[in-house]
């Protein structure tokens, strides 16, 4: 999961210190962690409200990580519904899926 170790480097060069007392985690490091902690309780079971519970839990527990004014709403709602978002969200959390597909 390269998203959760490149979160925390704040430095662009080839020359730094991989964890300092400035880094900190993201809100896509707080969800992809939860994605990966569905998987490691439920397996391959894929049950849509399961999955929206853990997520909007995991974000309650870390309600500073930086999410969008839209998608903090959503996780205070009792809506499961998509909040039609227009970020990389998705993109940047996808990749505890890879631990349990068997294709693509």
């Amino acid at each position: 999961m390269s998203e959760v170790v490149s979160n925390l480097i704040i430095s662009k060069t080839k020359d730094f210190e991989f964890i300092t007392k400035d880094s900190h985690f993201t809100d896509d490091t707080v969800l992809t962690l939860a994605i990966a902690d569905y998987f490691n309780k439920y397996g391959k079971t894929l049950d849509k409200n399961l999955l929206i519970n853990e997520i909007k839990n995991t974000a309650k527990n870390y309600i500073n990580a930086g999410y969008g004014p839209s998608f903090l709403r959503w996780v205070n709602s009792s809506s499961n519904e998509p909040y039609n978002s227009y970020g990389n969200g998705a993109a940047m959390r996808v990749s505890p899926v890879s631990y349990v597909a068997n294709s693509l």
